[in-house]
């Protein structure tokens, strides 16, 4: 059995004028969550809909379960699609269907028959918190409901390999930790590999594998605890009431990096510990009412702006 489940050497693709990915090396290995991470526009959705086969690359090629992908055919993986699972954007159900009538729709499409679709169909219910709403329509669920009906549409193959394009964009928080808590029980039942995309940073600390990309191209990969590493200075968090004016003010100081919004701080990564004091010397100086000023570990949001600053130099 591979060991990777997915393996992508320069992998390119182009609409038009457009070049939506640059030459991209990935690799999944079987079992691990891999989490994408971007912003809207960096690759996100192209990576998981080439490798699902739905379009060629434009150059190089990728190996998914043992299948190859090339800019020629993607035909190879044919035969191997009854063993990938995929949900996109907006959980992929239908609107005008009830919620048990969408997982019997696609437990047909996967080939799956009775009694063990039904078996299957009954623990999902169960197991999602569906169950009650097992007759309503899927338009009419709330934003988390209908992720979760995505989820199980995905699973009912119990394939090695489940792409999930931004499943938890658009539901509250609490809706998204049920759905990663749902996911993880779902992948270690079933030794599913899974490459889930997303825009929170928050949700790579759950990863196994976490890869930066913006703008198709990959600014960092590796395990989430190796990637804070990555960091070249020291992260300083500050309380600051005028954020926006105090930003544009630390920007460009000696010794100061970067500085980025984060919630209701901001985040200035700076060479040496020293710089503290400076800090606050121009923040008073500058009449900015500020509180506390303290050096923090970094984050993986932390790591990716500094990142894409050094990209964009």
């Amino acid at each position: 059995m591979e060991e990777y489940v997915v393996i992508a050497e320069g992998l390119q693709k182009r609409f038009g004028s457009i070049w939506a990915l640059h030459g991209l090396d990935l690799r999944v290995k079987r079992g691990e969550i891999c989490g994408i991470i971007g912003p809207d526009g960096a690759g996100k959705t192209t990576i998981l809909r080439l490798l699902t086969g739905l379009f060629p690359p434009t150059g190089g090629k990728a190996q998914v379960l043992g299948c190859q992908l090339t800019p020629e055919s993607t035909a190879s993986l044919d035969q191997a699609r009854h063993r990938i699972g995929y949900m996109p954007q907006g959980s992929g159900c239908f609107g005008d269907l009830t919620v048990y009538e969408n997982l019997i729709f696609f437990g047909k499409v996967y080939g799956k028959e009775n009694p063990e679709l039904e078996q299957e169909i009954d623990f999902l219910l169960e197991f999602t918190g569906l169950k009650p709403f097992a007759t309503r329509l899927a338009d009419h669920l709330s934003g988390g409901m209908r992720q979760k009906l995505g989820l199980a549409c995905s699973v009912l193959a119990k394939p090695e390999l489940l792409l999930l394009d931004e499943p938890t964009t658009g539901v509250d928080p609490a809706a998204r930790q049920d759905f990663w808590e749902l996911l993880k029980t779902l992948q270690q039942k079933h030794q599913m590999s899974v490459v889930v995309t997303t825009p929170y940073m928050d949700e790579a600390a759950r990863c196994d594998q976490v890869v930066l990309l913006h703008d198709g191209k990959i600014l960092a990969s590796g395990p989430p605890e190796s990637l804070t590493g990555l960091l070249k200075g020291l992260v300083l968090e500050v309380k600051v009431k005028e954020k926006y004016r105090a930003c544009e003010t630390l920007s460009g100081l000696p010794g100061v990096k970067d500085v980025n919004l984060f919630g209701d701080c901001l985040h200035l990564l700076v060479e040496a510990r020293s710089c503290e004091d400076q800090v606050k010397n121009v923040l008073a100086t500058e009449g900015l009412e500020f509180g506390e000023v303290k050096a923090v570990s970094p984050t993986l949001e932390d790591v990716f702006l500094s990142l894409l600053a050094e990209e964009r130099k």
